[in-house]
């Protein structure tokens, strides 16, 4: 086969792989209307409290996943280029063995700590209520992980759909209703977050079983020669882990700790709400890491630019559509929470930019980690975490929530491109090229012209939906206008062939 049907066919499985992710992402939305579901059923000091608990249980979920799942994918990746299906299984044994240990260890800590973080970290007794569920969850963590993984490395990524993106945040929606039905308030909650999380292991191995030999595992777990191999990789991903939880969250600990829990529950609305623009990311991340661990195991540089290239346009053609969005209706679409959130439409604007850099030229932080440089990312997150904490606090007294998105978005932006600088140092690749230019030249245009066209007089609400409307349908425009690209003209084929709703001919109504 040629180097251009290589990268053709690597574009077509990254491609294909982000799309069914990027779908799949979408059922994650029944987690959003949980919160929507708190905030209308139980309010936002309630929900301010389950998000400042569910925050505290996550960075112990960081510790029990101990970096697993980019461990095994690096591992169980290279092993299955070996075809050493034997080699793969004991991968998959250490790591679970792995994540059992540190599961229980990681909930006995939470029993044992869950008063002192509950008064004196959060300063919020009341989270103490969620804290005895989320102990019990916190072993599911690892073990979800790490079967995930393993059906990751064989570029499956329908598995993760169902388990992450259907199983898990459709059980908390109903869950939500049932605990505001029997009147259990944050208990309640709590309990169907971990409900939640235990069903969707379970169908995790189930799912790892349609894939690989239980037998195999089994055998593995008996001979777990791995985990030493494991533990070394693994051990920097996991700092990086428990501190990348400290960045996601930092900047809620502190709107909580300055202002109050009424002011937490609106910002961590906006950060869930600007989390959306992390889909073409986290769509991409599954079949992007298994791609660059084979071509960079193999020497194939030219293929792992070119997927690397791929991956940061469609990451951008994306993340533009809900930056713009933000943009121009933030503040409305955050009203459906009820009146009080549209105090954080300004902070979700500028989270949405911070969270497009980083969804797009983020990718760095993965092509560290698959070619081997998982103290690196750790040194970064690092970085990362302090400058967050720093600018954040500051800028809180100034500017209340709207100052704790300008720090988190300009900190993020900074350590973004020095990964990408990184990855140029020590592999001789970057992701910038000209056709990044086309969606950006497109994205400004249509912000341009929806921002100053004139409407009809309209309330306020109704004219900022439908600037935003505008902005999406002048943005495809635009970008028609300038020309697709090769893969996405594929791509784009490769989607109505599968996706696309055909009408019935005559002789089929007949």
């Amino acid at each position: 086969m040629s180097a251009a049907a290589v990268q053709r066919a690597d574009a077509a499985t990254l491609a294909r792989g982000a799309v069914v992710n990027f779908i799949g992402n979408f059922g994650r939305l029944s987690r959003a209307v949980s919160f929507m579901l708190i905030a209308w059923l139980f309010g936002a000091e309630t929900l301010g409290l389950y998000l400042l608990a569910w925050a505290a249980t996550e960075f112990i979920r960081r510790f029990v996943s101990y970096g697993q799942e980019p461990a095994v994918v690096f591992y169980l990746s290279r092993a299955l280029a070996d075809n050493d299906d034997e080699r793969g299984a004991r991968i998959v044994a250490s790591s679970l063995l792995i994540t059992f240990a540190t599961g229980a260890a990681g909930g006995l800590f939470l029993w044992c700590a869950k008063g002192f973080v509950a008064t004196t970290l959060l300063t919020e007794p009341r989270t103490l209520l969620a804290f005895s569920p989320f102990v019990f969850a916190i072993p599911s963590f690892g073990i979800i992980g790490t079967l995930l993984a393993a059906t990751r490395a064989k570029k499956v990524m329908r598995y993760e759909v169902i388990a992450r993106s259907f199983v898990e945040p459709f059980t908390l929606l109903v869950g939500t209703i049932l605990a505001w039905v029997f009147d259990l308030g944050l208990f309640g909650l709590a309990l169907a977050q971990t409900t939640a999380l235990w069903l969707s292991a379970l169908v995790c191995f189930t799912l790892y079983g349609s894939l690989y030999s239980l037998r195999g595992l089994l055998r593995g777990l008996k001979r777990p020669t791995e985990i030493a191999r494991i533990v070394r990789y693994a051990t920097p991903v996991a700092g990086r882990d428990v501190l990348a939880q400290g960045v996601a969250r930092i900047d809620l600990f502190i709107v909580g700790h300055v202002l109050d829990a009424a002011a937490a529950g609106v910002y961590g609305i906006a950060v869930e709400v600007a989390s959306l623009s992390r889909y073409a990311r986290q769509a991409l991340e599954p079949i992007f890491a298994p791609l660059i661990v084979e071509q960079h195991y193999r020497a194939e540089r030219e293929r792992l630019s070119h997927t690397y290239r791929n991956a940061t346009r469609w990451a951008l053609l994306v993340n533009l559509v809900v930056f713009g969005i933000a943009a121009l209706a933030g503040g409305t679409f955050l009203k459906i929470y009820g009146s009080a959130f549209a105090a954080g439409g300004t902070a979700l604007a500028i989270l949405v930019l911070g969270q497009t850099i980083n969804g797009v030229f983020g990718l760095s932080e993965m092509m560290l980690l698959m070619i081997g440089r998982p103290a690196l990312t750790l040194a970064n997150v690092t970085l990362l975490l302090t400058l967050i904490g720093t600018l954040d606090y500051t800028f809180v007294h100034l500017w209340g929530i709207t100052g704790a998105a300008i720090g988190t978005a300009s900190a993020t932006a900074f350590v973004v491109f020095l990964q990408v600088f990184q990855v140029r140092q020590r592999i001789g690749v970057h992701p910038l090229r000209k056709a990044l230019v086309k969606p950006l030249l497109a994205c400004s245009g249509a912000l341009l012209l929806s921002w100053i066209v004139p409407l009809w007089r309209l309330p306020a609400d109704v004219d900022h939906l439908l600037r935003a409307a505008l902005f999406v349908a002048l943005y495809f425009i635009l970008l028609m206008q300038l020309g697709l690209e090769e893969e996405e003209r594929r791509l784009h084929k490769w989607v109505k062939a599968h996706f696309a709703w055909t009408a019935p001919s005559a002789s089929t109504r007949r």
